[in-house]
């Protein structure tokens, strides 16, 4: 022993690393690029993150980077595995059967990268405590195509984003007058009120409405939620989503491949199936055989936690529902 302490050559964790995974994982959505440093830095073949999109919630999304054949259910079980985990996230880092497992020493390495990373996400939490989780559930609201409002017990508007906007403005079933959401239907501007009095209270945790718009097109959909780490919704106010059937809910491939972890088939099928198509239509549009239909089904219920063609519609229709809960929830086979 010289008595030198370590150099930068030394360790393990480089001051680039360490800067990578404070500036990817403290933000709303963690950056795949973090992931792929971590992966590389393990010679991994596949990184998985599970994260929370709310303090208090029981649900999850998911960003993999690698091999992601390794991470569908019934493979992963066979991998060399590191796990580390703390509150609203996990990580995992998987080789493949046929891969040298990890050793000691890339334990040791994990642990270190994964001290980082817990101290990351525990200042990723305080943000979403201080608030920011609602404009996380407004910013996926808005990536799949629906608006999205942040709105007081009273109906007084706090926020809204672009779609929204754009609706309010058209003055067509659902309105401002002055800063208060009001429908052109007296009796449903009652029951709207009386909805977010609702959810405000913590009567139920959610509730939907129909606004129809005296120009006779399609109806509005509104969705209230509360968000899940709320005590106080003076300063934070309610999540309300905003819908028009009239147009394609999700348009974006990339949307879907970012948001959920889905490949561009399976994206693609998701789209289609939430636009409205049944999964014969779905399977003539695509050229693809029933059980290829069955097998992408399979998967893309795995990655957002659901087990029925229904819930898959709700979950990405809504935006705000649970998103990919817990990995050993069991995923039925799909009734196609």
């Amino acid at each position: 022993m010289n008595g030198r302490g370590p150099t930068a050559s030394d360790r393990f964790i480089s001051d680039e690393m360490i800067d990578s995974i404070y500036d990817g994982l403290v933000a709303i959505r963690p950056a795949p690029g973090t992931l792929e440093t971590i992966r590389a830095a393990l010679r991994a073949d596949a990184v998985v993150l599970h994260f929370a999109v709310a303090i208090g919630a029981t649900a999850s999304l998911v960003e993999t980077v690698g091999q992601e054949d390794l991470t569908r259910q019934g493979n992963a079980g066979d991998c060399s595995q590191l796990v580390a985990a703390g509150e609203g996230w996990q990580i995992c880092c998987l080789r493949a059967p046929e891969e040298t497992p990890f050793g000691e020493e890339e334990d040791r390495n994990f642990r270190e990268l994964a001290a980082h990373v817990r101290r990351a996400m525990r200042v990723r939490n305080g943000l979403l405590e201080d608030g920011a989780a609602v404009h996380a559930l407004s910013g996926v609201i808005d990536q799949l195509g629906i608006g999205a409002m942040i709105v007081r017990s009273n109906g007084r508007m706090m926020h809204a984003d672009a779609r929204a906007e754009a609706i309010l403005k058209e003055r067509d079933g659902l309105h401002l007058i002055g800063d208060r959401l009001s429908a052109a239907s007296a009796q449903e501007g009652r029951s709207l009120e009386a909805l977010l009095r609702a959810v405000s209270d913590d009567e139920r945790p959610s509730a939907a409405i129909t606004i129809t718009r005296p120009s006779g097109r399609p109806a509005l959909g509104l969705t209230i939620n509360r968000p899940p780490m709320a005590d106080d919704l003076s300063t934070i106010g309610l999540v309300v989503s905003i819908r028009d059937p009239g147009k394609g809910l999700v348009q974006s491939a990339d949307t879907l491949r970012d948001l959920y972890g889905l490949t561009g088939t399976e994206a693609q099928l998701t789209i289609d199936l939430v636009n409205g198509k049944s999964v014969q239509e779905t399977e003539e549009r695509r050229g693809i055989s029933h059980n290829t239909m069955r097998a992408h089904l399979r998967s893309i219920y795995a990655k957002l936690g659901v087990g029925r063609l229904s819930e898959l519609i709700h979950v990405v229709s809504s935006g705000t529902s649970p998103l990919a809960p817990g990995r050993d929830r069991a995923v039925s086979p799909p009734n196609a």
